[in-house]
């Protein structure tokens, strides 16, 4: 029998990505898709006698559906159904604008739901966010600037991405510090004219970590993704 997550699992049917939804007043600020597939493991049962000892641990998995759960919980709040991950981000040269990606929960159409950044805030014994942060970019690649014709920018960008889990509420036994990161790579693809504007950025890491989760010693392991694609016309 397969031991159940810290918290019950539900079933979450994500919606197609809305691109008619993802443009943010400002022009740069984009959403993008964001998807987690980890493997959160705690100490399980352990029997000891004078004789031969057993010791077990639980593993389970923690996906977009469980993290939104826990979300769910920890922010004291109900998603409506559809309801999905995603990251906010500036799609410009994160070389020259390194400003940092927050985590959203977004409705089925790719609304605003919540930022999860401060998540939840009571007082400051009651509060619980889902944090990411990237740490300075180094980028390979080739910039062609055939203006009007097509300007072009293809590039691979390497960061260290880090992601934080927190929850401290009055009541100890839920409390959550857990941090987890990994090495991520991003291809950037860009081709601009007076006409269009075609982006698109992709990235993926493998993520490892620990800490506490519901009061209990965590590791976690695993791999992330980001993904985001715009055409402009102008």
């Amino acid at each position: 029998m397969k031991p159940k997550f810290i918290f019950t699992t539900i079933a979450v049917a994500l919606a197609a990505w809305n691109s008619s939804a993802q443009t943010i007043p400002g022009g740069y600020y984009r959403f993008e898709r964001i998807n987690f597939s980890l493997v959160v493991r705690q100490q399980g049962l352990t029997h000891l006698t004078y004789g031969p000892g057993v010791w077990t641990v639980k593993t389970m998995r923690m996906g977009n559906k469980e993290i939104l759960k826990y979300l769910e919980e920890a922010f004291h709040t109900t998603w409506p159904a559809g309801a999905q991950l995603a990251v906010l981000t500036d799609t410009r040269d994160l070389s020259e604008y390194p400003i940092l990606r927050e985590i959203y929960v977004l409705d089925k159409d790719g609304n605003f739901l919540n930022r999860c950044d401060g998540g939840y805030y009571l007082n400051e014994t009651n509060n619980a966010c889902f944090r990411m942060n990237f740490v300075t970019v180094l980028k390979a690649g080739k910039y062609n600037p055939n203006w009007p014709v097509a300007e072009t920018d293809d590039a691979t960008r390497f960061q260290t991405i880090r992601f934080q889990l927190y929850r401290i509420e009055d009541d100890p036994s839920v409390y959550t510090d857990l941090q987890f990161q990994g090495f991520y790579t991003e291809a950037y693809h860009q081709k601009a004219s007076h006409m269009t504007n075609t982006l698109s950025m992709s990235g993926k890491a493998s993520l490892s970590g620990d800490g506490q989760m519901n009061s209990t010693w965590t590791l976690v392991s695993g791999r992330m993704s980001i993904a985001g694609k715009w055409v402009d016309v102008f």
